[in-house]
Formats: structure tokens, C-alpha cells, sequence
């Protein structure tokens, strides 16, 4: 597994990107396909509970429009997206686990994964929540829509630095930005490459009726997921000459992570 190791050029991050994804597909398909079902079977389950006609999964429109209705639809369209917000997020954590473990397992287990991922997700959840509610209240103003992107850049890897470097919440949003500094215009082109290539999957597997839509998601999950780690590593081994040894023992401190929704590692 060393010659996945970076740093990673654009032509790298897709090569290895998509070895990385054909080695262990199975697995991240099934990673991606859980947690896509478990969000569709709440977004049923709450369309039914509501007793109206479901409008996008999770959110209903009254079968008799009424005001009451409306801002019922309102309230559980706003908990549909909190709660996949929180399973998109453990999805991702679990996803990059699995990942990391690729490096150093011949066999990835879904089940140290899942529980890896399941000891940091509320710091994980906290630090989405803060970057998204800051970059829509700036897309909402309109003018600030720039500022958003640069932060959403910025901010790309507050996932990675609380899963494997243990930091915080504010520190994760430090932390990720000095990771993109000098940087932010290559790693803008690498994740709109990506988005296009994530896009033209999406866009041949729509063809498939019913399906098409679902089908898509789940393959192409995996590339986004992928790809961003690397850019990750790659950003620390430019900058720091982070090395596979060290990978292991951000993997180790993150196995070792308590069991508890504490937002900072055991002394």
C-alpha cells in the first residue's frame, strides 16, 4: 500500500483514488449503502408518521393545506435534515476509518470502523453544524456568497483533524485552514474535478429507471470520500513530511479514543 502514499498530484488523486476505491469496493459500497437505506427508511418513516403526502423524503406536504400544516411540514423537514446531517456525518467517519485501515489491513472490519466512528461523532456533528450554519448565513446574504465558498474551502477538512489528529472543535476549524493556506486555489480545481467526475457517473446511472438516482449515489459517495482524504494527507505530507508511520499512529490514537461524546482525547 506504500505506492498509494502521496503527495498527490491531480493525475495521482485520481489514479490512486480510484485503486484505492476497486481494492476495497465492496466494502465502502457496503459502508455507503447502509447508511443511504437508513436515511431513506426515516424519511419514509416520518413522511408516514406526519399523515400527509410525502414531498421529498423526510418532508411532507399536508393532504389538506392548512397553516398549522405548513409549518408541520416546515418542523419535520427541519429534524429530517438534522437527523441526515448526523447520519451523513457518521457515514463519512466511518468511511474514512475503513480507509485508513486500508493501509495497514489486509481484511478492513466494518465493525472497528463503525465504533471508531461512532466515539468521535459528536465532535465531528458540533464542527459541521458551526461551518454550515455560518457559510448559509452567508450564502443567504447574497454579497457574502464569495466569503462562503472560501471558508467552504478553508474548512474542508475539519472532519479529518478531529478523527485523526484529536483536535477540537474551534481548533479543527483553525487547523484546517492553516492545512489550505498557500494551497486554496489547487484544492478548489481538485474538488471541482472530482464534482465533475462524481457528476458524469451520477449523470449515465440516471438513465436507470427507479433506480437510477439511488444507484448513483451509492457508487459515486465512495470517490468524493476517497479523494478528499487524499487531498488531506497529501496537504500534511507537503507540509509536514507526514509519513505512513504516522498515519498508523493517528489510527492507533483514534482506535484508543474513549467511548464518550468528550471533544477531547484521553490524557
Amino acid at each position: 500500500m506504500e505506492t498509494f502514499f502521496g503527495p498527490w498530484d491531480l493525475g495521482k488523486l485520481l489514479g490512486d483514488t480510484f485503486n484505492i476505491y476497486k481494492r476495497n469496493w465492496i466494502y465502502y459500497i457496503a459502508i455507503v449503502f447502509a447508511f443511504v437505506v437508513i436515511t431513506a427508511l426515516i424519511g419514509w418513516g416520518m413522511s408516514k408518521a406526519a399523515g400527509g403526502k410525502a414531498w421529498l423524503p423526510g418532508v411532507y406536504w399536508p393532504a389538506i393545506w392548512t397553516w398549522a400544516g405548513f409549518f408541520r411540514a416546515i418542523g419535520f423537514g427541519l429534524l429530517f435534515a438534522l437527523l441526515a446531517m448526523i447520519i451523513n456525518a457518521m457515514m463519512n467517519c466511518t468511511f474514512i476509518h475503513a480507509m485508513g485501515q486500508q493501509y495497514f489491513e489486509q481484511k478492513i472490519s466494518l465493525g472497528n470502523a463503525f465504533s471508531a466512528a461512532f466515539k468521535k461523532i459528536v465532535a465531528v456533528v458540533l464542527a459541521i453544524l458551526i461551518r454550515g450554519i455560518i457559510i448559509v448565513v452567508l450564502f443567504i446574504t447574497l454579497i457574502g456568497i464569495p466569503v462562503a465558498i472560501y471558508l467552504a474551502i478553508k474548512w474542508l477538512f475539519i472532519t479529518h483533524v478531529i478523527l485523526f489528529e484529536g483536535k477540537g472543535l474551534s481548533e479543527s476549524l483553525s487547523r484546517s485552514s492553516e492545512l489550505t493556506k498557500n494551497n486554496w486555489w489547487r484544492i478548489l480545481g481538485y474538488i471541482i474535478v472530482v464534482a465533475i467526475v462524481v457528476g458524469l457517473i451520477n449523470w449515465v446511472l440516471g438513465y436507470i429507471p427507479v433506480v437510477g438516482s439511488a444507484i448513483g449515489t451509492i457508487i459515486s459517495a465512495p470517490i468524493t470520500i476517497i479523494a478528499t482524504t487524499l487531498i488531506y494527507l497529501s496537504m500534511r505530507v507537503e507540509k509536514e513530511k507526514y509519513s505512513i508511520d504516522q498515519l498508523k499512529s493517528d489510527l492507533d490514537g483514534w482506535n484508543a479514543y474513549p467511548m464518550s461524546g468528550s471533544t477531547t482525547p484521553a490524557a
